[in-house]
């Protein structure tokens, strides 16, 4: 488990698989802070972002298909 303290500026590394002995050594040295997982929130804006791109691209994809701009191009494509 590794950990970079903001007010420091330090990276703590420990070697422990317990999640409780990690706990009890920030409890020891004073040490607060989350222990949320980070990739929760990168997952989150991960999705979000493939979202938006889907729905872009669909209104994109709709408008050329509105405008004509479909038929021209596959009529240029397939003569």
């Amino acid at each position: 488990m590794s950990i970079k303290r903001k007010d420091l500026g330090e990276d703590l590394l420990f070697t422990v698989q317990e999640i409780d002995r990690v706990v009890a050594i920030f409890d020891q040295h004073d040490i607060n802070g989350d222990l949320a997982h980070t990739e929760i929130s990168l997952n989150n804006t991960v999705s979000r972002k493939l979202l938006y791109i889907a729905i872009v691209f669909g209104v994109v994809v709709s408008v050329l298909q509105y405008t004509g701009v479909m038929i021209a191009i596959n009529r240029y494509l397939f003569r």
